[in-house]
């Protein structure tokens, strides 16, 4: 078509069937982004109502050889444009592109989510935004939400049942990507996201509020410093013993390892501030060096 039109070999008309969304879901009373795809350059794109007719006030754009965006007025219901293109040679009648571009009003439910700055549990190639991740005990958790609507808060939250906790504060939607982070998580759980949109007392309307439909599993590593005690350090011999678990995880399994303590181990007359202390009454505390973690135990 740009050849034909440099060389005045004849007239051109615009390209008909270049994509765009087929569907636009935006927060009430916010303007929509519809994006031409591939748009040509020397073709002026003019928004228009589903009867062709143009909007006022006028909504209209020069193509450039890329993506064009026009810009819808605030949307209150829902709601389908045309879009008329014409050539700017003017030799030639306007046309309209064949795809509709319709606008929903609501909140957007099926946009992507995604753990980021964590490790896979699975290691992949070709990881998914809903894989599973894995945290140390304790470590905040960052999630980006791509491409948010405008005007809506989004807020993580951990659903159990009908309870539902809150995980961060809470972001206000840019039409991009924002991130939003959850400290100090302890347990194995889904995070989710709540989508939030507050009206003014002005329009009348109830808060909007869904979570998106984005389900992300986030698994949480044992805690290694769990405080550990033994009921009885001392015992008959034969006796059976009993070890006490601080603050222990739902989410972890735990299993008692035993092996012998080795004469080098014990520490005579010196002290040792990593030192396993046993008191022994009337006498003095039995010292013995802290074993790795390495160690064998059977």
């Amino acid at each position: 078509d740009r050849l034909i039109d440099l060389l005045a070999i004849g007239y051109t008309y615009p390209l008909r069937d270049l994509p765009i969304p087929e569907l636009t879901t935006v927060a009430y009373n916010v303007t929509a982004q519809i994006v031409v795809e591939y748009s040509q350059i020397g073709v002026s794109y003019r928004l228009c109502d589903k009867e062709h007719k143009s909007l006022s006030p006028e909504v209209k754009a020069l193509g450039n050889g890329g993506p064009l965006t026009l810009t819808t007025p605030p949307i209150k219901e829902d709601r389908t444009f045309t879009i008329e293109a014409t050539k700017l040679h003017g030799k030639t009648p306007a046309v309209f592109l064949r795809q509709l571009a319709a606008v929903k009003v609501g909140l957007d439910t099926t946009l992507t989510a995604q753990i980021v700055g964590a490790a896979l549990l699975s290691p992949s190639d070709t990881p998914a935004p809903a894989d599973a991740r894995i945290v140390d005990y304790g470590a905040g958790v960052q999630v980006e939400i791509e491409l948010t609507q405008e005007g809506v808060d989004y807020q993580l939250v951990r659903v159990d049942g009908k309870k539902e906790t809150v995980l961060s504060a809470s972001a206000r939607g840019n039409l991009g990507a924002i991130l939003l982070q959850a400290d100090g998580v302890t347990e194995d759980f889904d995070i989710r996201v709540r989508a939030t949109k507050t009206f003014d007392p002005s329009e009348h309307k109830p808060t909007q509020t869904s979570l998106l439909d984005a389900v992300l599993p986030l698994k949480v590593r044992a805690n290694p410093a769990a405080a550990v005690t033994v009921a009885a350090p001392i015992l008959v011999y034969g006796g059976s013993a009993s070890v006490a678990i601080d603050k222990s995880q739902a989410s972890a399994n735990y299993q008692l390892l035993q092996r012998a303590i080795a004469d080098a181990e014990f520490i005579h007359g010196g002290t040792d501030p990593k030192a396993i202390k046993v008191a022994v009454a009337g006498q003095a505390d039995v010292l013995v060096r802290s074993p790795a973690t390495s160690d064998g135990f059977a």
